[in-house]
């Protein structure tokens, strides 16, 4: 008989109203999607509004269960020390609740699994946006001790959430995301000359991914683009790819008022398609981030058989694994450096195409979704 999961939907939810998924709303998709229906049914629980169009969408196929608002409830929670009142409709129908996005409801009569991806807001607050953030750290700290148990995405996440939560070690399991087997499917030679035309494209290219903050240290990047010897320069365009976040006014000026003639390339967000085929077009990835807790960029441009440079630093070293071209995030002739040497020996590219594909291949959504489901069944023994 499959055991019965409540499975937090509500970030999935937004995104897919917006049409825009972040990393825990691909997360909550791509695990849903791979859990096996014989092993676990999984129930969305949304909290907030939802609607009626997301009910019976893929992965879950089936209505979206929905309460009040997260924040509401979780304040109630942490001056009453009550349960969410949809415990009571809840227990009736769920052996366990998963709550993969940070949305953890307090639930005494029902054993709860919390995915933290990192502990960066408590970290390094000042990366952050600054809005309430006292508030909403301190709130997340105490909707963190509702958890019966709490699995993360790194080595590196666990000690961090051991450190700002005070989770003790036998409460935490790692379990690693997976990668989209699209990535690594090629697109035809038509396909990526449509989308390099959209964007103006005609020259080779270093590729950035992420929203613009302060914690993606993409402008360090275009400072060290501005260091490469002037016939690198004149050959390789800067792409990046992000909406705008916050933190980052100055950066996001200089973006802005590139000429049309400039190297330098913001595109803002654009499509998962386009995202495929930017990244199979780059002549690398260049991902100088102070701090994540996983860093699925890099597995994703490992996959599409684009080279890596990367931070040597948190996580990322962790899940590169001697696949990528490391730098010091926090030095700009180290990033520099690392594009120049790229740039110029091609069989240093081929090389890091060649461990990239192979570190991949270690990740993938069903060994994700399979070890989550091992906890689970543990929890609801």
């Amino acid at each position: 008989m499959s055991l019965q999961v409540g499975f937090g939907a509500t970030v999935w939810a937004r995104g897919k109203l917006h049409q825009e998924l972040d990393g825990i709303g691909y997360y909550t998709q791509a695990l849903a999607a791979h859990l096996q229906p014989a092993q676990v049914q999984c129930l969305p629980v949304v909290f907030g509004p939802a609607p009626t169009s997301l009910n019976k969408q893929p992965p879950f196929n089936q209505p979206l269960v929905t309460t009040s608002a997260y924040k509401w409830l979780a304040l109630q929670s942490a001056i009453t020390g009550l349960s969410f009142p949809v415990e009571n409709s809840l227990k009736q129908k769920i052996n366990l609740f998963h709550a993969t996005d940070h949305h953890i409801p307090k639930l005494k009569g029902i054993p709860v699994l919390a995915t933290i991806m990192d502990a960066i807001p408590l970290s390094n607050p000042e990366w952050g946006n600054q809005q309430l953030r006292q508030f909403k750290n301190a709130l997340w700290k105490k909707s963190v001790e509702w958890a019966d148990h709490v699995v993360t995405i790194s080595d590196y996440s666990k000690q961090e959430i051991m450190t700002h939560f005070q989770v003790p070690e036998d409460k935490i399991s790692v379990v690693y995301l997976g990668v989209d087997p699209k990535y690594g499917q090629r697109l035809d030679a038509v396909r990526l000359k449509t989308c390099l035309n959209k964007h103006n494209l005609q020259r080779p290219f270093f590729l950035c991914v992420g929203t613009l903050q302060p914690r993606k240290n993409i402008g360090r990047v275009l400072e060290a683009f501005k260091q490469l010897p002037a016939n690198i320069q004149s050959e390789f365009d800067l792409v990046i790819v992000g909406r705008n976040g916050w933190g980052v006014e100055g950066l996001v000026n200089e973006l802005q008022n590139q000429g049309p003639a400039s190297h330098v390339k913001w595109l803002g967000a654009v499509s998962e398609e386009d995202k495929l085929c930017l990244l199979q077009a780059a002549t690398s990835l260049v991902f100088p981030s102070l701090s994540e807790g996983f860093g699925l960029p890099l597995l994703e441009a490992f996959a599409a058989g684009t080279p890596v440079i990367s931070s040597n630093t948190t996580s990322l070293a962790e899940i590169a694994g001697g696949s990528a071209l490391s730098i010091d995030p926090e030095q700009t002739e180290s990033v520099s450096h690392a594009m120049q040497t790229l740039a110029e020996s091609t069989q240093l590219q081929s090389e890091l195409v060649v461990l990239g594909r192979q570190r991949a291949a270690a990740f993938t959504w069903q060994t994700c979704a399979d070890q989550t489901a091992a906890i689970y069944k543990q929890m609801a023994r």
